[in-house]
C-alpha cells in the first residue's frame, strides 16, 4: 500500500524539468492530449493493405507516407517524420501464424501432420514423408565416420524390411509468412531418435528473414504498379 501511495503522490506532482547541454528533458514520460492520434489499422493480407490504399477511404497525402517492410512477417504503412519527430502507424500487416515447431522433437504422428500442413511440397519434404510414414520401430542408428549420418528401417512393399539413409541436411520450403508470395526455400537438419521422435533444426542461420523480406517488397512493388500507386517500399 505504501508503495501505491507514493507512486499516486508523485503522479499528483508536475514533471520537472531539467536543461543539459542546451537540451531539456523530463523526469517522466508526457501524453499529448491536444491531438487525437489514429488508431493503425489491422490486417491479415497484403491484399487488405493494398485494397485500403487504393480506397482513399482516408485522406492520406501520399507523398507524406510509405511502405515499411519491418519484418518477415509484419508490414506497416507509415508517415514521414513531422515537425515533431513524430511518426504515425495508419495500418499494420500481419499474417495468421501457422504452428510450425522447429529445434525440438516430436512424435511422429504430430511431425507429418505439421509437414502436410504447413510446407509446400517438394522432393526433399515428399522424400521425409515417405521415410517417417514406412519406418518400423526399430532404434534409430549413428552411421559413418562423422556420427552424425543417421539410418532407419523402412518397409518397402517389394523389399519388405530394408535399411535406408536419412536425408540430411534436407531443403524445405516451410509457410512462415503471407501465403501470398513464395514460401522461401532453406535447408534444415533432419533428425529422428527412438520411440520415433522427429525434428527440423533451422541450418541457415537466419538468411530466410531477409530473402523473405526481398520477396514482400518485390510483391508489393508489383501489386502498387498494378493499382497504378506510386508510394516508396522499404524493406
Amino acid at each position: 500500500m505504501l508503495k501505491e501511495l507514493a507512486q499516486y503522490i508523485v503522479g499528483m506532482s508536475k514533471p520537472e524539468l531539467v536543461e543539459i547541454d542546451g537540451k531539456v528533458f523530463s523526469d517522466r514520460n508526457l501524453k499529448r492530449y491536444d491531438y487525437n492520434e489514429p488508431d493503425a489499422l489491422e490486417f491479415k493480407s497484403i491484399t487488405g493493405l493494398m485494397d485500403y490504399i487504393a480506397s482513399k477511404l482516408d485522406y492520406i497525402d501520399k507523398s507524406n507516407f510509405f511502405i515499411h517492410i519491418k519484418d518477415y512477417d509484419r508490414i506497416e504503412l507509415v508517415s514521414s517524420l513531422d515537425e515533431n519527430n513524430i511518426r504515425e502507424i495508419y495500418a499494420v500487416c500481419q499474417p495468421d501464424k501457422i504452428s510450425l515447431k522447429f529445434n525440438s522433437f516430436i512424435d511422429r504422428e504430430s511431425f507429418n501432420i505439421m509437414l502436410q500442413s504447413g510446407f509446400k511440397s517438394n522432393c526433399d519434404l515428399g522424400l521425409i514423408l515417405s521415410h517417417i510414414g514406412n519406418m518400423t520401430d526399430n532404434a534409430v542408428r549413428t552411421i559413418g565416420d562423422n556420427g552424425v549420418s543417421q539410418e532407419i528401417t523402412i518397409k518397402q512393399s517389394t523389399k519388405g524390411l530394408v535399411d535406408v539413409a536419412v536425408p540430411n541436411p534436407v531443403t524445405l520450403k516451410p509457410y512462415r509468412t503471407f501465403t501470398e508470395i513464395e514460401p522461401v526455400e532453406s535447408k534444415f537438419v533432419f533428425r529422428l531418435k527412438e520411440g520415433g521422435y522427429c525434428s527440423l533444426w533451422e541450418a541457415d542461420g537466419g538468411a530466410w528473414k531477409i530473402q523473405t523480406m526481398k520477396y514482400l517488397k518485390l510483391y508489393i512493388i508489383e501489386m502498387l504498379d498494378d493499382l497504378g500507386l506510386d508510394i516508396e517500399v522499404f524493406a
